[in-house]
C-alpha cells in the first residue's frame, strides 16, 4: 500500500469523511464498485477544470493533478451521461463534486469530459476499504411535518434558485427551514446557497452513502426520501423543502413521485420549467395522472410577463418570477396550505428573491 501524497485534493463528495481515514491507496485487480473511493490523476484535456473541494469552494483541477474522488454515475441530459466503469484505470470526472465514472454518451454541444487516471483504491490506516457509506447517517422514518416539493422540466431550468426563494420566504417568516436534495448528483454549492438563504439545516443523499442517485433501486431511493424528512425533524426544523434532481421524467425522479408514500408526505409543490409547453405537461402530469399539489410555477418561463400570462390560463395555476418577484402568487397559495405557519399576523411572508 502507498501512502497518499500530501497536498492531494478531495471532492466535496467526501465531505463527510475523515480526512484521517484516507491513509493509503493500491491497484488492484477487482472491478470498481459505487462509493469506491478512489485516487486519481488528471491526465487530460490540458485545460484546467472547475472542481468542488471538500469546504464547496470551486477551484482548479491541472493536468498531472491528484485528487481523492468517489465511483459513481451521473444523469445529466445537458452534459453526459456515466457510469461506474468496468475496471480500474482510465476513467473521467463526471461532476465537480469528484464522482468517477465512465462517460457513456454526452450532449455534442458539452465540452470534452476530463480525463483521469485512477491510480488505486484508497485504504485506512489498518488496511479496511473506504467507502463513500463510511459515516452515513442511520435510516429513519419520516414524519408529518409541512412538506414543499420542488421540481422541474430539466436540470437547468431554475429548481435551485426557485429552492433558494422559498427558503428565504420561510427565514424572513421566522420559521426553522430544513432543505434537502434527494435525488440528482451532489454538489456541496447547492446546499451552501440554502445555508447562505437561511436554512436551519441542510441534507444531501451524501449523507446517507450516495454521491448520485442515479440508478439506484426505488427502496434505496425511499430510504433516502424518508431519511431526510426524518432527520430534519429530529433537528427541529419547522417546515421542510425539498428538490429532486434533473427532469420530472427522469427515471429516480419519476420513480419517486410514483410512490404513495412521497405524495402522502407532500403539502405543495412548486414546478420550475423553462417553457409552456413544459408547464402544461407538468399539470397534466403532476396534477391530472399523480395527484399532486402543484400551486406554484416558476422558472425560465417567467422571464416574461407573457410566459407568466400563459402559463396561468394555461393551467390555472399562479406563476411567479423567482428572480424579479417578491412571489405574491406563491405567497398567497401557501398561506391556504400552511395557515397555521403563514398567518396574516406578526408571521408575516417575506420576500422570495
Amino acid at each position: 500500500m502507498n501512502l497518499i501524497p500530501p497536498g492531494v485534493k478531495m471532492g466535496s463528495a467526501l465531505r463527510r469523511l475523515d480526512p484521517d481515514d484516507l491513509y493509503g491507496y493500491s491497484e488492484t485487480e477487482e472491478a470498481p464498485e459505487t462509493g469506491d473511493v478512489v485516487l486519481c490523476r488528471v491526465c487530460g484535456p490540458g485545460r484546467p477544470a472547475c472542481f468542488e473541494n471538500r469546504a464547496g469552494r470551486e477551484i482548479a483541477l491541472f493536468q498531472g493533478d491528484l485528487f481523492l474522488g468517489v465511483f459513481g454515475s451521473r444523469y445529466a441530459m445537458e452534459i453526459l451521461e456515466g457510469v461506474v466503469p468496468p475496471r480500474l484505470h482510465r476513467a473521467h470526472l463526471l461532476a465537480p463534486s469528484g464522482i468517477v465514472g465512465q462517460v457513456q454518451s454526452r450532449n455534442r454541444l458539452a465540452p470534452p469530459p476530463v480525463e483521469v487516471e485512477a491510480l488505486g483504491y484508497v485504504y485506512d490506516e489498518a488496511g479496511e476499504s473506504v467507502y463513500l457509506s463510511r459515516n452515513r447517517l442511520r435510516s429513519r422514518h419520516a414524519v408529518d411535518l409541512p412538506t414543499l416539493l420542488v421540481l422541474g422540466s430539466e436540470m437547468s431550468s431554475g429548481k435551485t434558485t426557485a429552492m433558494t426563494g422559498l427558503v428565504r420566504a420561510f427565514f424572513e417568516a421566522g420559521l426553522r427551514v430544513g432543505a434537502a436534495k434527494v435525488s440528482g448528483t451532489a454538489r456541496r454549492g447547492d446546499l451552501l446557497r440554502m445555508r447562505d438563504a437561511g436554512a436551519f439545516r441542510t441534507l444531501d443523499f451524501i449523507a446517507f452513502g450516495h454521491a448520485s442517485t442515479y440508478l439506484l433501486g426505488k427502496e434505496d431511493l425511499l430510504d433516502v426520501f424518508r431519511s431526510t424528512v426524518g432527520h430534519l425533524a429530529a433537528a427541529g426544523v419547522e417546515v421542510v423543502v425539498l428538490e429532486m434532481g434533473d427532469g420530472i421524467l427522469q427515471r429516480e425522479t419519476a420513480q419517486l413521485l410514483s410512490s404513495s408514500e412521497v405524495r402522502d408526505q407532500v403539502d405543495a409543490v412548486l414546478f420550475s420549467a423553462t417553457d409552456l409547453l413544459n408547464a402544461h405537461a407538468a399539470h397534466e402530469i403532476l396534477v391530472r395522472r399523480l395527484d399532486l399539489p402543484l400551486k406554484a410555477v416558476t422558472g425560465t418561463v417567467a422571464n416574461s410577463a407573457l410566459g407568466i400570462r400563459e402559463v396561468e390560463e394555461r393551467t390555472g395555476v399562479p406563476c411567479y418570477n423567482a428572480v424579479t418577484s417578491k412571489g405574491e402568487k406563491l405567497v398567497e397559495a401557501l398561506r391556504t396550505v400552511f395557515p397555521d405557519l403563514l398567518g396574516r399576523g406578526n408571521n408575516t411572508i417575506g420576500p422570495l428573491a
